[in-house]
Order: C-alpha cells, then sequence, then structure tokens
C-alpha cells in the first residue's frame, strides 16, 4: 500500500511469498521447479487452477468497475494535483487528503 520496497528475505518471513534464493541459484531453481512440475499429476495442476481462478477471479468485472469510479473520482481531489504537481517539480508531496 505503501509503495516501499521489500527485500526477499523479509517478505519470505512475512509470509508475502512462499521461496526466495540467492540471484546466481534462480535460473537453476526454476528449472528444477520446472521438472517437478512436468512430472507431477499435470491434470490435477490444471484442475486446481481453473478452481482458483473460477472463486478469484469471479468477482472481477464488479472490482475493477469499482476500481475506475473510485480512481475517476480521485482525479477531481487536491491530493491528485498536489501528487502530479510535486513529480513535475521534483519534490516530495504534501497530501492533504482532501
Amino acid at each position: 500500500m505503501l509503495a516501499e520496497r521489500i527485500p526477499a528475505p523479509q517478505a519470505q518471513q512475512w509470509g508475502l511469498i512462499g521461496h526466495c534464493v540467492p540471484n546466481e541459484a534462480f535460473d537453476a531453481e526454476v528449472a528444477a521447479l520446472t521438472e517437478r512440475l512436468a512430472e507431477g499429476p499435470t491434470a490435477a495442476y490444471a484442475a486446481t487452477k481453473r478452481a482458483l481462478n473460477a472463486t478469484t477471479l469471479a468477482g472481477l468485472d464488479a472490482a475493477l468497475e469499482l476500481e475506475r469510479k473510485e480512481q475517476t473520482a480521485l482525479f477531481a481531489t487536491q491530493d491528485y494535483a498536489e501528487g502530479t504537481t510535486a513529480f513535475a517539480e521534483k519534490r516530495a508531496p504534501r497530501f492533504t487528503g482532501r
């Protein structure tokens, strides 16, 4: 929500990601996972993916419509004007919540 960068190990510790590896081990880790998945029950993986998509994507249209309305309303706020002005002037914004 605050657009802060979080190091991968910290994200893993917080439960935001399930696994992280050093950059130099990344390619080998991806290859091992790809092989493991390919050798697994791929039909079951596909069924699980369909089930997850059915539940998570069911409300997507409504969520996108709400986001469109909220974003449109924010364009009229003083904070939006301050944010864009501060960006153009290369300075930190001073938001007021209006």
